[in-house]
């Protein structure tokens, strides 16, 4: 399970895509994190209660690969969003718990 943490917000400026922790102020601003359309889509699934296996089965099916390639494509992008802060995982798999101030 994944449980987004704050109140961040996914964002498109000058022609990228950010997630962007809104809580925050002052002189520890944190910068935002630059996203690829890949990105987009594992955060706009994971906020919408979707498990790490339904969007690598989902991805598959956009690009034309297997589903156990992406999967492990899909975690590590994960573990790179808990290792921003911007979420934690409460369990491996399963389906998310998203704080609805978190959308």
């Amino acid at each position: 399970m994944i449980k987004m943490i704050g109140t961040y917000q996914l964002r498109e400026a000058a022609g990228f895509y950010w997630l962007i922790n809104m809580e925050q102020s002052g002189k520890d601003w944190e910068r935002p994190m630059r996203l690829n359309e890949t990105g987009v889509l594992i955060v706009t699934q994971l906020a919408q209660g979707a498990s790490r296996a339904q969007i690598a089965e989902k991805l598959a099916e956009e690009y034309g690969m297997t589903t156990a390639e992406l999967r492990q494509d899909v975690d590590a992008f994960c573990a790179q969003l808990e290792s921003f802060g911007v979420c934690v995982a409460a369990m491996k798999d399963g389906v998310s718990s998203v704080d609805k101030s978190s959308r």
